[in-house]
C-alpha cells in the first residue's frame, strides 16, 4: 500500500499543501491538535455570525452545503438521523427538505459547543419562513 500512496507535495509556497502534508504524516495526537487549530482559525476568521451581512462565501458555506446535506438526508432510508451542523444552516436545510416533502419538521434542538467555546450553551435559531 505504501508504494501506491501519492507522493508528498514538495510545494512549500502553498500553505494549504504544507498543512495537508503535515497532517498526512502526523500522529493521532498531532491530528487532534491540527483539528483544534483549524477550528480555532475558522472561528476567528468567521467571527460572530449571529447578525451579519451576506458575504460572497455564504453561497458556498451555506447554500451549497445546505443543498448537499438535504439531498443526502432525502436519499437516506434510515428512520432516524442525527446531524451536527451549525444553526445558520438549519433554515436552508429545512426549506430544502420541506420543498421535497412538506412533512419535514424540527422535533428537538440541543445546543453544543461548535468551533469556539461560547460564553454559554444557549442560543436562538435563525428566523425561518
Amino acid at each position: 500500500v505504501r508504494d501506491r500512496e501519492a507522493p508528498a507535495s514538495t510545494d512549500t509556497s502553498d500553505p494549504v499543501a504544507a498543512l495537508l502534508d503535515w497532517h498526512a504524516s502526523a500522529t493521532d495526537e498531532q491530528k487532534k491538535l491540527i483539528g483544534i487549530l483549524c477550528r480555532g482559525a475558522f472561528a476567528m476568521a468567521l467571527g460572530d455570525q449571529s447578525e451579519h451581512e451576506p458575504r460572497p462565501l455564504d453561497k458556498v458555506i451555506l447554500d451549497f452545503r445546505n443543498r448537499q446535506l438535504a439531498q443526502r438526508i432525502i436519499a437516506d432510508d434510515s428512520q432516524r438521523i442525527y446531524i451536527t451542523y451549525g444553526a445558520a444552516h438549519l433554515p436552508g436545510v429545512l426549506a430544502s427538505l420541506q420543498a421535497a416533502d412538506p412533512g419535514w419538521q424540527i422535533t428537538t434542538v440541543k445546543w453544543m459547543r461548535g468551533m469556539a467555546t461560547p460564553e454559554h450553551l444557549e442560543g436562538a435559531l435563525p428566523s425561518m419562513p
